[in-house]
């Protein structure tokens, strides 16, 4: 579990070390959940960046797809397709969620 405090020091290190203001965060192994969230927004973060499309996707939980070695241009193409699907299925699933509650 990632802590308030690990997360603004951290973010106080970085602006150390580059000298300027450090706005964006990406989750350890791209894996995210509320308290790592809430953590990140507390230290001060502007965007965060994840690996999959989740109940907290948005601006501090941005999905994104994993890039390896062997991926040439048609993994790279697989990927962004199956990640632009997901965001629609999420999305779906909240709008449906959205009407249901109200």
């Amino acid at each position: 579990m990632y802590h308030s405090v690990q997360a603004r020091e951290s973010r106080r290190l970085l602006e150390e070390v580059v000298g300027g203001p450090v706005t964006g965060f990406c989750y350890p192994y791209g894996a995210v959940d509320p308290p790592a969230a809430r953590a990140v927004h507390e230290a001060g973060y502007d965007h965060a960046c994840a690996i999959a499309h989740s109940p907290l996707t948005g601006r501090l939980a941005l999905p994104r797809s994993y890039v390896g070695d062997r991926d040439g241009a048609w993994r790279l193409r697989a990927k962004e397709v199956r990640h632009r699907l997901r965001g629609t299925v999420t999305e779906l699933r909240r709008t449906t969620a959205r009407r249901a509650a109200g």
